[in-house]
């Protein structure tokens, strides 16, 4: 994707939450699914560390998960 707004087109267009976040775990784009699925506009959690919307018992899982995509590795699904 060339540039911002075509990736927020493509977010946009998933009914799914599609998302990107910089190396520290912060929204940068958000697509327009997360008011539907999660209740939060795109304005609202951009700049907002993902783990806020994770529930604690599912924190550790996701961490490990996060580590494993943050290197690059082959991921198949998350939850």
């Amino acid at each position: 994707v060339a540039d911002t707004a075509s990736l927020q087109r493509l977010l946009d267009a998933s009914l799914d939450v599609l998302c990107t976040l910089d190396a520290q775990g912060r929204f940068v784009n958000v697509g327009a699914a997360a008011a539907r699925v999660w209740g939060y506009t795109p304005a609202q959690l951009v700049g907002t560390l993902y783990a806020t919307l994770i529930h604690p018992d599912d924190l550790a899982h996701t961490t490990a998960y996060m580590a494993i995509a943050s290197a690059q590795q082959d991921t198949v699904h998350i939850e």
